[in-house]
């Protein structure tokens, strides 16, 4: 064993297994460098759809709350006539029900977010702030979604039935079925309509509360955008 071992060309050995570490390590290097290659490839499109994706949503808040604010002022609008006794032509009080009565839902666009989380690849995102970013607006999110479904969602419905029961306006009718001018109910009765009162203040809270969820909503996603914009 020792003649064995004096034998060998030691200065060959060394060679070939330098050489052979080298071999492997210039490979994992090279592994290393095309995963983080297609990493921050994968995390650019990821970015890329969040931007787009916030953007819309961003316009959408913005018309929400924009809606919620005309309705609020359409609601004081009524109560302040309905306070004083005064009368309104029968087109204003349509035209202030009708933004007082309108009603909508926040649409706000995750797919990509939704990806990031369901491919656990929330990982692919160098920047921690805007990972922490993107989690309190998906709980935001949440928190306002449950609003709108649990709270105003059967708020709506009541606004659906009172309209139906108080505002509906149907065409009238000859005795062969001919249609003639439209009927145009007096909408300016509704104004001593007690139920009518009633059911503004009512709404004018739902819509309040909306609004400060609204508001939250736009601050969240604002600091997403200034981190998205960051990472340009």
């Amino acid at each position: 064993m020792f003649r064995f071992m004096q034998s060998l060309d030691w200065k060959y050995v060394v060679t070939e297994t330098a050489i052979v570490a080298i071999a492997v390590a210039m490979a994992l290097s090279a592994d290393a460098w095309w995963e983080d290659r297609t990493d921050r490839a994968t995390e650019s499109a990821y970015l890329q759809g969040l931007q787009e994706e916030f953007s819309a949503t961003a316009l959408d808040l913005e018309q929400e709350i924009a809606s919620s604010m005309k309705s609020t002022a359409a609601i004081d609008e009524l109560l302040a006539i309905m306070a004083s006794h005064r009368m309104e032509s029968s087109s204003k009080v349509a035209d202030l029900l009708a933004n007082a009565f309108d009603t909508s839902v926040l649409r706000a666009i995750t797919a990509t977010y939704d990806d990031l989380v369901t491919s656990g690849s929330t990982g692919l995102l160098t920047s921690d702030a805007l990972r922490i970013a993107l989690a309190n607006w998906s709980a935001q999110l949440e928190i306002h979604r449950r609003l709108e479904d649990h709270i105003l969602f059967p708020h709506y419905l009541a606004t659906d039935d009172f309209m139906m029961r108080n505002l509906t306006v149907s065409d009238v009718f000859q005795a062969d079925q001919i249609r003639k001018a439209p009927f145009e109910a007096d909408l300016s009765g509704l104004l001593a309509n007690r139920d009518l009162w009633n059911f503004l203040v009512v709404r004018r809270t739902w819509i309040r509360n909306r609004r400060v969820s609204l508001d939250e909503l736009q601050r969240t996603l604002k600091r997403v955008q200034v981190q998205l914009t960051v990472e340009e």
